[in-house]
């Protein structure tokens, strides 16, 4: 299967090559004018920056806060270029919020603090620092694509735990940067959307072939939602296409294990799934068994929390069991997940890190997160779309199903102001047009006569 996937891929490029070779001038030019665009537009060295300084660590701090932190810093102290758009200001306060509340809980109940208060500490940095860098999608964008680039080369520099092959390189460290770089830079070029969705169906097929299932899973739904996504403006258009989508996810939910299971993907990618999946687990959780320890255990203290994720004890790992097995997880699927070799216990999620050590209030965070992709999904339209939509369905994911990486904050905070500033761009703004006087450096806004009526 391998052998034909890749005469296909060859013989799709073959045939794509001399257009493809014709167009290089065309993109150079156009690459060019962007890029001395960008470079006009008011703070972007703030943006590089950034971009530069998630390349590496910062010595004291690690994972949480990369050296981009230095920049971000910085630019605390300066004016909104635009004002803050809505919905970014209590994702500040509430990761401050959550960070007293995981501090208070551990003193009270007398178990050591967690290091994820410097993650929720990260978010309020980053969202406050990306407000002051950006004044719209386009700024927001090139924040996040250069901050990408970086985060990626910090895994093709320094290489850290568990990248030691290319697969897991692909699944531990650059597969999302990739998806995000490619849609920023072919969003860059061009208002169409077959470029980006044509980029993200690449890099999802080898996501799945190099085992990253989920990040696959993430890809094909942004096409789905873009091919179902467009101008319509009639209820019965956009219920027709609402069901177009829901019909897609639910093909795309059952065909991809199918496909996965019949070794459409090869042996290698068959056998690593269903070595992680199991027998009886639950397809949409695969890989991801950790949810029924997290429920067991905010139900068991639902407001303020264990203090750490440690402190779990026995009986809630128990109840965490039953409903594993009402899910048709047998021990070996979950058990050596939930408590690893060196007796750390993981949920593996950052909605439950937050909720089961500091209660509710460190759940608020997570949860407005949710919020704002999910209205940035409904709400994105413009040439910006595809990479918002990218990034929101990425960002849901990760809060429900990822835990705290290296630079997982800084990425979660640039997509929510990403996502915010869609959210506050006005449809009727996409008929005017923005440019860089060359003169003065400034962004000057043409619109249309027809708009202007």
């Amino acid at each position: 299967m391998i052998e034909l996937l890749a005469f296909v891929a060859m013989a799709v490029a073959c045939f794509f090559a001399p257009v493809l070779l014709m167009q290089i001038p065309r993109l150079k030019s156009q690459l060019a004018a962007k890029l001395a665009e960008n470079g006009k537009q008011p703070r972007a060295w703030s943006r590089r920056l950034t971009g530069a300084g998630a390349i590496a660590a910062s010595p004291l701090y690690g994972y949480a806060f990369p050296l981009a932190a230095i920049p971000a810093a910085v630019m605390v102290f300066v004016k909104p270029i635009a004002g803050w758009p809505g919905r970014t200001k209590p994702i500040v306060w509430w990761s401050l919020a959550g960070i007293a509340a995981m501090v208070i809980g551990a003193k009270y109940q007398q178990q050591e603090i967690s290091g994820n208060i410097l993650h929720y500490a990260a978010m309020a940095l980053f969202v406050t620092a990306a407000v002051k860098m950006t004044n719209g999608q386009s700024s927001a964008a090139q924040l996040l694509g250069w901050a990408s680039m970086g985060s990626a080369l910090f895994f093709v520099i320094f290489h850290p735990a568990n990248t030691d092959t290319f697969e897991h390189l692909w699944k531990y460290g650059v597969g999302p940067y990739v998806a995000i770089v490619a849609v920023w830079f072919f969003c860059s070029l061009s208002g169409r959307r077959a470029l980006p969705m044509l980029a993200l169906f690449v890099v999802g097929c080898a996501s799945l072939i190099l085992g990253f299932r989920s990040h696959g899973l993430v890809c094909f739904i942004v096409v789905v939602v873009l091919l179902v996504r467009g101008d319509t403006r009639s209820a019965a258009a956009k219920l027709f296409k609402g069901i177009i989508a829901g019909g897609a996810l639910y093909g795309l939910s059952q065909v991809l294990p199918a496909a996965i299971e019949n070794g459409l993907f090869g042996e290698a990618v068959r056998l690593r799934t269903m070595s992680q999946l199991g027998e009886d687990g639950p397809a949409l959780l695969a890989g991801r068994v950790e949810p029924p320890l997290s429920i067991a255990a905010i139900w068991e203290r639902p407001w303020f929390g264990w203090g750490n994720l440690n402190a779990i004890d026995n009986h809630t790992i128990s109840n965490g069991a039953e409903i594993a097995y009402s899910l048709g997880m047998v021990p070996e699927d979950y058990m050596r997940l939930w408590v690893r070799a060196d007796g750390r216990v993981s949920v593996h999620s950052l909605l439950g890190e937050g909720w089961v050590e500091g209660g509710i209030v460190a759940a608020i965070l997570p949860l407005l997160l949710i919020g704002l992709f999910a209205t940035a999904i409904l709400k994105a339209n413009g040439n910006w779309a595809p990479l918002v939509i990218l990034i929101s369905i990425q960002g849901i994911w990760d809060v429900f199903f990822s835990t705290w990486a290296y630079n997982r904050a800084l990425t979660l905070a640039l997509s929510a102001v990403l996502a915010a500033w869609a959210i506050a761009h006005k449809p009727e703004d996409s008929r005017a047009m923005t440019h860089v006087d060359l003169t003065t450096g400034q962004p000057v806004r043409v619109v249309p006569q027809a708009a202007a009526r």
